[in-house]
């Protein structure tokens, strides 16, 4: 898990996730939630969990502020497009992980971001 998460942690931070930056998760409890955490701590950010039972404008509101989202393609058509969301289990996004290190996130590549 750690590989695929210093994976996704890369691509979060080649759209430009950096430190102290929010990235909305809304994906249910399980493998790719735990996959998403951790890459978001790995590039330094901070997680906004997206509730199912919010309402839209309570989604609306929390993600205002929030730089991308996480989420599944069974998920996804219930979310706003008012961002833009990476579906984890979507070929092309796992494609973009697959090509990038799964080496740990170093200093370096912290405060590159």
């Amino acid at each position: 898990m750690d590989t695929a998460a210093n994976q996704l942690a890369r691509v979060l931070m080649q759209r430009g996730v950096g430190a102290g930056q929010s990235v909305a998760v809304a994906i249910p409890h399980g493998p790719y939630r735990r996959m998403a955490l951790r890459a978001i701590f790995a590039a330094s950010a901070q997680p906004v969990v997206v509730q199912p039972q919010w309402s839209a404008a309570e989604t609306t509101d929390a993600l205002a502020a929030v730089a991308a989202g996480l989420t599944i393609s069974r998920v996804r058509h219930t979310l706003p497009d008012t961002m833009s969301w990476l579906p984890l289990d979507h070929p092309a996004v796992k494609s973009r992980c697959l090509h990038a290190s799964g080496d740990p996130i170093t200093l370096v590549e912290r405060l590159a971001g």
